[in-house]
């Protein structure tokens, strides 16, 4: 019997695909996107979750190069499931609208899924998670050919049902009156985001607002990775195109601090170290974190050159482009120095980030 790879898509579908020995995890990304006419194939990569994780947002990041059979040959590997992602967010949503259409409709869905699914709690706060609603809500509406002008809670909640727009933590948890009534308070703003009295915002206009919206959230897009103890205080290193390569001290904390570029080799430098350091049981998992941080780091490195163009950028030499995670990235510390100072912000991880 043949070996099959079942890939769950964010609209719901499932895709089958047969490998043997030499099958590489790259060969079923590059299938997908030909089957989903992707062209702006960095952004997508393979991720597996745990099936009975409770935490939503515990994606592991799979390497292209990897075979599929030795994937499959992990212990556990019968309670993973492999999904395709965004794993590797763009630069704004506008952007990758006049890029790839079909990406941005991809991203859209897969940013709707882990709003309702509460992949991004417990940062997306309850306002923020019903003005997304809403904005699903009209283009949903739009895409169902429902007009915008006679859109109403009440409709939206007969045809479709609230829970394809709103968390369940909030339907759980508020009245039903009361969220109806801010349900439809962001209804209504919707149709004063064009400027005119007769205009409507179009089915890509509330995606892009939607995406824009998302793309505030520090966990958007973004990867933390636990280090070794130091002085009693454990570190997380922090990967994303909000923060660019930052670190958290504390678990507790929520202060995100900046890194100046020279970190970069030095970070890599602690991951090695703390390979060496920790329990034979544990150093396969932190090899995988180290591959992830680095495919990280070099994803967003080709993204990021000034917010536009793209750059190389190879795992021997990241130090030098590590700037371009960021346009405001810090300019290098002084020598001696062990972190950035005047970049702090705060930052609220979400759960197994």
């Amino acid at each position: 019997m043949a070996n099959v790879l079942k890939v769950f898509l964010e609209n719901g579908q499932t895709k089958s695909f047969k490998y043997d020995s030499t099958t590489t995890v790259q060969n079923v990304v590059t299938s997908l996107r030909d089957k989903l006419c992707l062209t702006a194939g960095e952004h997508f990569s393979l991720v597996v979750e745990h099936v009975k994780s409770l935490k939503r947002n515990k994606l592991t990041l799979l390497d292209p190069q990897e075979t599929v059979a030795r994937i499959a040959a992990r212990p556990g590997a019968h309670k993973l499931r492999c999904l395709f992602r965004v794993t590797f967010v763009p630069v704004s949503a506008a952007a990758l609208a006049q890029k790839d259409l079909n990406a941005l409709d991809y991203l859209f869905l897969q940013c709707c899924n882990d709003v309702t699914q509460e992949r991004f709690a417990p940062e997306l706060q309850p306002e923020v998670a019903l003005r997304l609603a809403a904005l699903h809500m009209h283009q949903h509406a739009l895409a169902n050919n429902i007009s915008p002008a006679k859109l109403t809670v009440k409709t939206v909640e007969r045809e479709f049902g609230l829970d394809r727009f709103v968390p369940a933590s909030l339907i759980e948890g508020m009245k039903r009156k009361e969220l109806r009534r801010l349900l439809g308070h962001f209804l209504k703003l919707n149709s004063q985001m064009t400027g005119s009295s007769t205009k409507m915002l179009t089915q890509l206009q509330a995606k892009i607002h939607y995406l824009d919206i998302i793309s505030g959230l520090p966990s958007y897009g973004a990867k933390c990775f636990s280090t070794n103890q130091r002085d009693g205080v454990e570190r997380v290193l922090l990967v994303s195109p909000r923060f660019g390569l930052s670190q958290i001290a504390g678990v507790r904390n929520t202060v995100v601090s900046k890194l100046g570029p020279t970190y970069w080799s030095r970070c890599f430098k602690l991951y090695f170290l703390s390979i060496k350091t920790v329990q034979p049981q544990s150093r396969v998992r932190r090899i995988h974190e180290k591959q992830q941080f680095t495919a990280y780091g070099r994803s967003y490195c080709h993204m990021y050159k000034e917010g536009q163009e793209t750059t190389s950028c190879t795992a021997t030499e990241p130090e030098n482009c590590c700037r371009k995670l960021l346009p405001n990235t810090l300019p290098l510390p002084r020598r001696g120095e062990t972190e950035a100072k005047g970049a702090t912000h705060t930052y609220t991880p979400s759960r197994g980030s």
